[in-house]
């Protein structure tokens, strides 16, 4: 199921004042079929407001959000100020970032083990507030990170002293050849997790 990253915020856009605007998706992203139907269950199961919905692929069984925000919406969402800190943020990330740091340590270790021991160039798609990329670094690997958010690219400065680019990463097709492009909790995020997975490519 794709896009249920956002659900979370979804809730808490009335309190920011954010209302962007929705589209109705009724083609499945996976089989390319038209056919699918309300699913009123996880609508409920998920706890969602009009005007979101879940429709229910009847051929491949996939499930997404629709209606969704548009892509402009998403964007909205994403380089809010309160998506990564303050009282309206999904999690309070510094925490989750905290936690993570022994893992993003480990995936790097596992990505030298399967490449080889050597400098590798690495892309971060959704870099939050830099801490893979802190630790891809100090194991001597060239890294950069995209993030949309300011406040998480003000913190990846502030704490870490990176700078991450505020680009899409289709914009970067064809720009530069890495080693690893690296995502951690990024495709659910993606209105269209296949044309991600393209560019990456």
């Amino acid at each position: 199921t794709l896009s249920y990253g956002t659900l979370a915020y979804i809730r808490r856009w009335s309190a920011m004042r954010i209302d962007p605007a929705v589209e109705t998706v009724n083609q499945c992203i996976v089989c390319q079929t038209y056919v699918a139907s309300t699913d009123v269950r996880f609508y409920a199961l998920l706890g969602l407001t009009k005007p979101y919905g879940v429709v229910h692929c009847t051929s491949c069984g996939l499930r997404w959000l629709s209606p969704r925000p548009t892509r402009a919406g998403y964007r909205d969402l994403y380089t809010a100020q309160n998506y990564f800190d303050g009282e309206q943020a999904v999690e309070l990330y510094s925490a989750i970032a905290t936690i993570r740091e022994d893992y993003f340590r480990q995936r790097i270790i596992g990505l030298e083990h399967q490449l080889g021991n050597r400098p590798l160039s690495i892309l971060d798609v959704g870099a939050a507030t830099g801490e893979f990329i802190r630790e891809a670094v100090r194991g001597g690997h060239h890294a950069i990170g995209l993030e949309f958010s300011e406040s998480a690219r003000t913190t990846a400065t502030k704490k870490h002293g990176l700078t991450l680019l505020k680009t899409e990463l289709s914009s970067m097709v064809g720009s530069e050849l890495y080693d690893v492009i690296h995502l951690n909790h990024v495709f659910e995020h993606l209105p269209d997790p296949v044309a991600g997975l393209q560019a990456c490519r």
